[in-house]
């Protein structure tokens, strides 16, 4: 279509002697203007324009894609809940695809599930945090050392402490954490930094923090430098226990050392372990063995 520069700049001039023959030629002009075919489809693009079809646009696809990352964090949970391989996650996409869902193209891979899950516990730790400190709860911190089967140590953080508005003391899995080494300093940071993250700070745990649990080994209560003491230097109110499980655990070691009855039921059942914790290859060829 073609657009006239005398329309398209404003310079309409009117033919007259006078005003009011020049006003007559303007509305004259400005009322044929108004049917052309190009000024219709001026207003069309104007209305258009007022409609964000754009925004509109990107709003619904934006609900679309929601919806769907909505099904695939619902899987990733369930997966987490139940203790579920990371592997099941790919086979359960397909299985709600082929009952007629629409799950996306993305996230779907086994890694994918485990930045959910660690993406889903990091905002419940968040969320949990934020009622203890919200509600001023009185805090129990319960830790424990452990080693993976790479050989890396690990920190294990349990919190012992009431949530939800109830009244009830429950005692919950809140963390593991990798370990540089295990002298009492590198433990005391990896606790106050972790529980800092999530918002547990240094003036909340000043005024609530009331216990601190562990075994008994020395780098954790230590008379003279363990973990217990660190923390109690920093936060004097608090309580050292040694861990009740642990002392069953010392107790029962003890027993059996004193009843020389039970030595020949321990090692059969330690043989047994060596057997079975052993490759299933290496597992075949000693029962073989044994068989032959």
């Amino acid at each position: 279509m073609h657009v006239s520069k005398e329309w398209c700049d404003g310079n309409i001039t009117a033919v007259g002697d006078d005003i009011s023959k020049q006003q007559t030629s303007h509305r004259k002009k400005i009322s044929k203007h108004k049917n052309t075919q190009v000024h219709l489809k001026i207003e069309q693009m104007i209305d258009r324009s007022m409609l964000e079809v754009i925004p509109n646009h990107l709003q619904n696809l934006s609900t679309v894609d929601n919806a769907l990352t909505e099904k695939i964090f619902r899987t990733a949970y369930c997966i987490a809940k139940n203790q579920r391989p990371y592997t099941d996650m790919p086979k359960l996409v397909d299985l709600h695809v082929n009952n007629g869902l629409e799950m996306g193209r993305i996230l779907q891979p086994d890694k994918a599930c485990s930045n959910i899950i660690d993406h889903i516990s990091s905002e419940m730790r968040k969320k949990i945090c934020k009622d203890i400190v919200d509600n001023g709860r009185k805090l129990c911190i319960i830790v424990d050392e452990s080693t993976t089967i790479s050989n890396k140590t690990m920190l294990e953080i349990c919190l012992r402490s009431a949530i939800a508005h109830k009244e009830d003391i429950i005692t919950f899995f809140f963390d593991i954490i990798e370990l540089q080494n295990t002298s009492a300093s590198t433990i005391y940071d990896a606790i106050i930094d972790d529980l800092s993250k999530y918002g547990i700070n240094h003036e909340y745990l000043k005024k609530n923090l009331v216990g601190f649990v562990s075994d008994g080994a020395s780098n954790m209560l230590g008379r003279v430098s363990g973990v217990g003491v660190k923390l109690q230097n920093v936060y004097p109110n608090i309580i050292l226990w040694h861990c009740c499980n642990h002392r069953l655990e010392l107790a029962v070691s003890d027993t059996l050392k004193e009843v020389h009855g039970t030595n020949h039921f321990q090692s059969f059942i330690e043989k047994l372990y060596a057997l079975y914790h052993q490759s299933p290859k290496n597992r075949n060829e000693l029962s073989l063995c044994v068989h032959l």
